[in-house]
């Protein structure tokens, strides 16, 4: 049996809405407070630092189709997303870990890689 998961995707959108308005506080309700962002360069944030680079560096993130697989109280969120700041776009692919915690559910974890055509 599978799980529903529509509480992830709304999870999701609630966190690239979030971005794209610059709305740091919700940014920051969807993220666990151990959370850890892993960029594609290999720097690692913790929950406090991503949120204040966003705070530095405003974008618009955009995902596309997502792969989600729900473990009971633990989430895989596997997709490519768009970030575009200062005029210039990256295309990368995106895991996210999420946890839910007495029902509400929150990133733990984020890795990006940059997409590579071949």
């Amino acid at each position: 049996m599978s799980q529903d998961v529509s509480p992830i995707l709304a999870l999701e959108q609630r966190r690239c809405a979030a971005i794209n308005a610059q709305d740091i506080e919700e940014v920051g309700a969807v993220l666990a407070d151990d959370y850890q962002h892993i960029h594609a360069s290999g720097q690692i944030d913790d929950r406090e630092t991503y949120i204040n680079s966003l705070k530095k560096a405003p974008r618009h993130s955009e995902r596309g189709e997502l792969n989600v697989r729900v473990y009971g109280d633990v989430a895989v969120v596997v997709g490519d997303q768009i970030n575009t700041f200062d005029g210039r776009q990256s295309t990368l692919v995106v895991q996210q870990i999420a946890v839910a915690h007495g029902g509400n559910w929150q990133f733990v974890s984020t890795q990006l890689t940059r997409k590579v055509d071949h």
